[in-house]
């Protein structure tokens, strides 16, 4: 059984935050904004990503990706002091931005918040999910969870099955983003129930710390890193519009 989500005390996030080899920034931000402040995180995309905004059909959708994008590029503009919309994402075979400067980033978002993560000490991967999300937990825990697991989920309360699911479901997107890609590259179910996660099958880093936290009311999250004695903090964005540098 996982130990409980934790609450986290976060702070107003510095406009210069400085990581050393051990630390592990975290932040949160809003998608819900003004119009105004849409328009002025849509010019701060590269064409590739205003061509991928424009594909989605769906507003919500759209303004949902446009957002996260562009307080991305805001927060690395605050971390290499540069301006935010110079920065030429390099992908993985899988989707995963990264550039080639050396700090280590990730993102997620999910219903109106987005989550980021940020470090130099190795790769990162982070997720979250909305509990009032309707997926087919019948459908989809069988081919996510690992026997001991799905036993575990069993055994709990009815009301406490889902939001445990949804924390499995970001302690392992988590790993598998660190990794470089998500949970559909990952072809062996792995086993998240302790702090320490071994990913099976797959070439490079397969050992990874997860930490599970509640990032806001009704929402589940999980951050992954390398093993190792990591001094965390937390920030969030907490007012639009986000200033430029």
């Amino acid at each position: 059984m996982l130990p409980p989500s934790l609450s986290r005390a976060w702070e107003a996030g510095p406009d210069h935050p400085e990581l050393t080899a051990a630390a592990l920034h975290v932040w949160r931000a809003s998608l819900d904004v003004t119009s105004e402040t849409l328009a002025q995180l849509t010019r701060l995309l590269s064409p590739d990503e205003q061509e991928r905004a424009a594909r989605y059909r769906v507003p919500h959708a759209r303004q949902q990706f446009i957002v996260a994008r562009g307080v991305l590029r805001t927060l690395l503009a605050r971390y290499l002091d540069a301006l935010p919309e110079t920065f030429a994402f390099q992908y993985s075979p899988y989707g995963k931005p990264t550039l080639s400067a050396p700090l280590a980033f990730n993102l997620a978002h999910s219903h109106q918040l987005a989550l980021y993560v940020f470090a130099c000490g190795g790769e990162v991967g982070i997720d979250v999910e909305y509990l009032a999300r309707q997926v087919d937990m019948a459908l989809i825990a069988p081919k996510l969870l690992t026997a001991d697991e799905s036993a575990a989920l069993a055994a709990l309360p009815v009301a406490q099955q889902y939001p445990q699911f949804l924390t499995y479901w970001t302690r392992k997107e988590a790993v598998a983003k660190a990794q470089g890609g998500g949970l559909s590259r990952v072809v062996q179910p792995f086993d998240v129930s302790g702090d320490t996660v071994i990913l099976p099958g797959v070439a490079g880093t397969t050992e990874w710390q997860v930490i599970s936290f509640v990032p806001a009311a009704d929402y589940v999250a999980a951050v992954a890193c390398p093993p190792g004695e990591w001094r965390a903090r937390w920030f969030e964005l907490p007012h639009f519009p986000i200033p430029i540098p």
